[in-house]
């Protein structure tokens, strides 16, 4: 089945986004990248683990490859998004009494780039909701192999806590600039900022 995707309010949110076999393979990396998950000091969210990770990763090479660089382009309207490479891509898994409050993202590049969320794993019954322009809430469980898009400074947007189970993720920015913001030093860690503006995938 092909991605089917709506786009709300600088929100995109689509399904059944990698092809099959490029998903199956993604899953299998990302089960040996969560034997390196630890806690996620001073964030925003609660209860969360994380995984920063390398740019020459399956995962990474996969959900960030140019193919789906296109394909995430052609969904938001855009043409020139490629993958920040001095804000490293992270796997994140949400377990029981897990959640992030409501929150807009902040802007790390002169043009607000965009936080991609893809899930690779959800046993859970939580929902990630935004609310649009309108003032009206939506709210969804993100299936394995879906992606939401948040363009940062827009919609309001939050992960309800997980009553029971367990949700993957793999965050990562696109961004059609690397000049940054006075918000990038304070938010990003020092040991990134000598990153380079191209990373081969």
């Amino acid at each position: 089945m092909g991605a089917s995707w709506l786009v709300l309010f600088g929100v995109l949110y689509a399904e059944n986004f990698l092809p099959k076999p490029a998903f199956l393979r993604l899953q299998d990396a990302c089960t040996v990248a969560r034997k390196d998950l630890r806690e996620e000091p001073d964030c925003l969210a609660e209860g969360r683990r994380f995984n920063e990770l390398e740019y020459d990763t399956e995962i990474v090479k996969t959900l960030c490859s140019a193919e789906a660089q296109k394909k995430l382009n052609t969904m938001l309207g855009t043409k020139d998004l490629r993958l920040a490479v001095d804000t490293p891509p992270e796997l994140r898994s949400y377990g029981k009494g897990a959640s992030m409050d409501w929150h807009r993202d902040d802007q790390l590049y002169t043009v607000p780039q965009y936080e991609c969320v893809f899930t690779v794993e959800n046993h859970s019954d939580s929902k990630t909701e935004w609310i649009d322009e309108d003032n009206i809430l939506h709210s969804h469980w993100t299936p394995p192999n879906s992606i939401i898009a948040f363009k940062a400074q827009d919609a309001m947007h939050r992960v309800t806590p997980l009553g029971e189970g367990r949700r993957d993720i793999v965050k990562f920015v696109l961004t059609s600039t690397h000049e940054r913001t006075d918000d990038y030093y304070e938010l990003v860690p020092r040991r990134f900022w000598h990153l380079g503006l191209s990373v081969p995938l």
